[in-house]
């Protein structure tokens, strides 16, 4: 898989300006795997071996696309902590990423980072992945009709088919 969007993720790299980054599922969560970095002396607080947080967007992309029984255990470990209330928003901005295929995280990891992510499915539309754009707040959209946000759906399916 890794070889067949490489080419992508650079792509989606240039055209944005920002940072990309490429995770799959691990036990402990979602794991960068391969990064694209805009900026080399720009930290966006992970590098290949991150495992991200469900607040991140590709966090949020694995909460929404992956089998239940993978993430469940994750899941309750790291939401615990959320109020019901919280806990009730966060699972409705699951659905809208299910619904609409992009996820937004504002400040997640760093502050002033921000990101949108998208899935990798392969043929049966089962997740592989998800591809993270990476940069400073002002680079990142915060909603689905932004340009990049069009863009980076765009990217999506063209993976999500290759």
């Amino acid at each position: 898989v890794l070889g067949r969007i490489t080419p992508f993720l650079e792509t989606l790299s240039k055209k944005s300006n920002c940072s990309v980054t490429y995770s799959i599922w691990t036990e402990n969560g979602p794991m960068v795997i391969k990064l694209f970095n805009s900026n080399a002396g720009f930290n966006i607080g992970v590098q290949v071996g991150t495992v991200l947080p469900p607040a991140s967007s590709a966090g949020k992309t694995f909460l929404a696309f992956k089998e239940r029984h993978a993430i469940e255990d994750w899941k309750e470990k790291e939401l615990k902590e959320l109020l019901p209330e919280q806990r009730e928003a966060f699972e409705q901005e699951l659905q809208q990423i299910r619904q609409k295929g992009i996820s937004f995280a504002n400040e997640p990891i760093v502050q002033s980072v921000s990101s949108v992510s998208f899935p990798v499915f392969n043929y049966q539309k089962q997740l592989l992945g998800a591809v993270a754009v990476v940069g400073f707040n002002e680079q990142i959209p915060r909603t689905e009709e932004e340009p990049l946000s069009q863009y980076v759906k765009e990217i999506s399916k063209e993976i999500s088919a290759y």
